[in-house]
């Protein structure tokens, strides 16, 4: 049985600060909730609810700033510890993970903010990594569509994800593409200046 990964209602389409949205369980034929399991893929995606989550994270982010090209930059475990308190207590960040047999596979970092130029509100997936050995199976898809979600609970306009690991960039962007995204500009950068 495919999980149903639904979350609840947030506060801020009432206008206030983004409510952390919880995802369902999935439904019995009986009506009974059943334990919340791995759908098709036998992945699992779900916020996270710890700080254990957050260590997972963290780690598994050790594996993504070695692969990056932001490997030459020092990481900051306080800061990123800070960045998942904040994620568990406000639900801004919003911390989504996916796993497989209980281990974290994927994980996504999203913000809801303003532009700058409008009062509209606007989601920015700050991070969206999937550990090679996962890779092009279910975790990037549920992930993306977990994100969709926390998106249009939170009553943002537009879903952004800028590609800046430099990650296997043309499979990223046929993924993206597949999934309904389209491409609005590019990134660019002039490294180590500054």
């Amino acid at each position: 049985m495919e999980m149903l990964e639904t979350m609840g209602a947030s506060s801020a389409a009432q206008g206030g600060a983004p409510r952390k949205p919880e995802y369902g369980r999935a439904k019995r034929a009986n009506g009974q909730g059943a334990k919340a399991t791995a759908g098709r893929g036998g992945v699992n995606v779900r916020l996270a609810k710890d700080a254990a989550d957050i260590d997972a994270m963290i780690e598994m982010g050790r594996r993504l700033h070695a692969e990056s090209r932001f490997r030459t930059l020092p990481l900051e475990i306080d800061r990123m510890q800070e960045v998942g308190r904040r994620g568990l207590k406000d639900g801004n960040p919003g911390l989504i993970v996916a796993e497989r047999d209980g281990q974290m596979v994927g994980m996504a970092v999203v913000l809801l903010g303003e532009y700058y130029f409008a009062p509209v509100r606007t989601a920015t997936v700050q991070l969206l990594y999937v550990l090679p050995e996962a890779r092009g199976g279910a975790a990037a898809v549920k992930l993306l569509r977990a994100l969709r979600r926390w998106s249009a609970e939170n009553r943002a306009h537009d879903l952004h994800i800028n590609v800046t690991t430099a990650i296997d960039t043309a499979r990223t962007d046929r993924f993206l593409r597949r999934m309904g995204f389209k491409q609005t500009g590019g990134n660019y950068v002039l490294e180590g200046e500054g």
